[in-house]
């Protein structure tokens, strides 16, 4: 950055956020590889039935999805955000948490979530936003009972004349 050609080549992408512009195509991109990096560490199988005999849904089979996404959600923003100690890709999930809870973590794994289980406190600076994204809502895992704070992605079918 001490080069004003490299400073606005680099800020002239850092400002391009709008939807559709350079830093969203990147973050995006980025989000991705992060998402694609840290799958193979988390165990995604779910053995429970997800209804029961009487045909309604299952909670234990939607208690495990939950798992499942929560742990994903929070590789993917740790992963994301620079996980400068690793444990994203190499740790359990216990220091994935301890890594995002710590100074240089910025809690970003939480913000990405959104989640219940995993709560961010406001900050007492009210000009600074949290949480950042809707995990769930990108992942469409709205019909898990309970799942997102707020609706996801909505499809409204097409009405033809």
């Amino acid at each position: 950055m001490a080069s004003p050609n490299v400073r606005n080549y680099l800020m002239g992408i850092f400002q391009d956020s709008a939807r559709g512009g350079r830093f969203y195509q990147v973050s995006m991109a980025l989000m991705r590889k992060s998402y694609n990096d840290v799958q193979g560490q988390v165990n995604q199988t779910n053995n429970v039935a997800p209804t029961l005999a009487n045909g309604q849904p299952n909670p234990a089979w939607a208690a495990r999805q939950r798992q499942i996404e929560i742990e994903l959600g929070m590789r993917t923003g740790r992963s994301h955000n620079g996980d400068y100690n690793r444990s994203a890709r190499e740790g359990n999930f216990a220091a994935v948490i301890a890594a995002d809870n710590a100074n240089a973590g910025r809690k970003y794994g939480h913000r990405l979530m959104n989640a219940y289980e995993y709560p961010v406190i406001q900050p007492s600076n009210p000009n600074r936003r949290q949480p950042t994204a809707d995990y769930f809502a990108m992942r469409c895992t709205a019909d898990l009972p309970g799942s997102i704070p707020r609706g996801g992605i909505q499809v409204n079918p097409l009405n033809l004349p």
